[in-house]
């Protein structure tokens, strides 16, 4: 016999108590995302703005001598050794040292770029990550009889510790265990086990990219370039996979799932259609 069937009497309890779950909007998690994405296009903004100005290139030179010979008049301070005669205070040696950092700026200029896609390819996808496992959580808080029915746990556990506090610590490890598969270990394990589909399967293909690019900053070479297809790719996939989920969660879960204001008849005529719902 399953575990939590095993647990009847103390079944309608956990009912009541997941019955009062913060409802998931998915309306503020596209707010939250173009948040972030707005927040990155100003920056680039500001940067590709600065590039094209002569005046502030200028002041970006005139700051970095400035801040080179602080430093120096700093150390003459503190090491009581005499850097007037150094090549940065003369007239000469602070014009080579400008061409050189005006030489040097486009490529620059280009890594901070390429650093800022990057960073905002990386936010992208913990973002859906944590909507994902958001998801997960909520629909088996709604409805634990989706755990697993033949894990096996400990009789001195279930005498130890209250139900809703063994149903949270298993809901708990199984949002993590699946945290930790491939995308397509996870697109089926929505599909089959929560009922929840990622468009037919048909967005792993463009996920799989994208997760490998961010893997391959964080754990492999942290210089990899992020290109703007890239980058809306991943717009693409962080953006819409979540929404997906969150609309047909909403159609089985109306009372812990939503979606703004907005009518939910199209997902159903849909989930009818594929069989999910009648």
């Amino acid at each position: 016999m399953p575990w939590f069937s095993a647990c009847a009497p103390a079944r309608r309890s956990i009912e009541l108590f997941y019955g009062f779950l913060a409802v998931i909007d998915g309306q503020s998690y596209f707010e939250r995302l173009a948040g972030i994405s707005a927040q990155f296009d100003l920056t680039l903004r500001a940067i590709k703005g600065f590039r094209g100005s002569n005046e502030a290139v200028r002041e970006y030179l005139a700051d970095d001598l400035a801040s080179l010979r602080g430093f120096l008049t700093e150390g003459a301070k503190e090491t009581g050794f005499d850097f007037a005669a150094h090549w940065v205070f003369s007239e000469d040696g602070s014009a080579k040292y400008l061409d050189g950092v005006k030489a040097a700026l486009p490529a620059q200029l280009e890594t901070v770029l390429n650093r800022l896609r990057q960073n905002h390819l990386i936010l992208l996808v913990t973002c859906l990550e944590a909507a994902l496992k958001e998801i997960h959580r909520a629909i088996l808080k709604k409805e634990p009889r989706l755990l697993k029915a033949d894990r096996q746990i400990p009789l001195g556990r279930l005498t130890s510790q209250p139900l809703s506090e063994i149903i949270d610590e298993e809901i708990e490890r199984e949002v993590q265990s699946l945290d930790r598969k491939s995308i397509a270990d996870r697109a089926e394990y929505f599909d089959k086990r929560l009922n929840v589909s990622w468009f037919d399967g048909t967005i792993v293909p463009l996920a799989e990219p994208v997760f490998n690019l961010r893997n391959t900053i964080l754990h492999e070479d942290p210089n990899a370039k992020v290109s703007e297809s890239n980058l809306r790719l991943a717009q693409v996939v962080c953006f819409s996979l979540p929404l997906g989920c969150i609309m047909q969660a909403a159609v089985l879960f109306p009372d812990t799932f939503k979606w703004g204001n907005t009518s939910l008849r199209g997902m159903k005529e849909i989930m009818k259609k594929q069989g999910r719902i009648k």
